[in-house]
């Protein structure tokens, strides 16, 4: 029992004088060292590049190419008009086309406005929608429909009117017959 307190002892003995040896200037020595070790690891580690990384990027880098250059070959075809296209274009603004629907080839502004003087909106029944020339932005408008009467019998209408060819707006309700 004895030779184990001389042990515990000679160990206690030998932590004191380590404990003593750590002195704050050692201390910063020991934490100097440890961080120029790190540094050092740091660097070895950013120097190492893999085979692998490097024609995983050269793929990256040409398949992003190639996808830009598939884009740019398909898509500028798409977006540049030819010159009779931009004709078409240009021929159905000036006819009024251009504010009628292109589900039904009506114009719903034009329908809302009819539908406000009928005595039953729901009735109403679009037949055609014809557009006049263009006279000083505007257009004249003629509708043929079909709506209820106050007796109740289905009559067939024509609705005449303007809109602007620029706002596609009514510009008025001329006449209901």
């Amino acid at each position: 029992m004895s030779k184990e307190k001389d042990n515990l002892d000679e160990r206690m003995a030998e932590l004191k004088a380590e404990l003593k040896a750590r002195t704050p200037e050692r201390m910063a020595e020991i934490a100097a060292e440890n961080q120029a070790i790190r540094e050092k690891k740091a660097k070895e580690q950013q120097r190492k590049v893999k085979p692998g990384h490097v024609v995983s990027g050269i793929m990256v880098v040409v398949f992003l190419g190639g996808l830009l250059a598939l884009l740019f070959f398909v898509c500028i075809p798409v977006f540049t008009e030819s010159e009779d296209e931009k004709a078409e274009r240009l021929e159905e603004r000036e006819k009024g086309f251009h504010c009628l629907s292109a589900w039904d080839g009506n114009h719903d502004g034009f329908e809302d406005t009819v539908r406000q003087h009928l005595n039953d909106p729901d009735s109403m029944n679009t037949i055609n929608t014809l557009v006049g020339r263009n006279i000083n932005g505007r257009h004249q408008i003629t509708m043929n429909f079909t709506a209820d009467n106050l007796l109740g019998g289905t009559e067939r209408l024509t609705a005449k009117g303007y809109f602007d060819n620029k706002t596609c707006d009514i510009v008025e309700l001329t006449e209901i017959y």
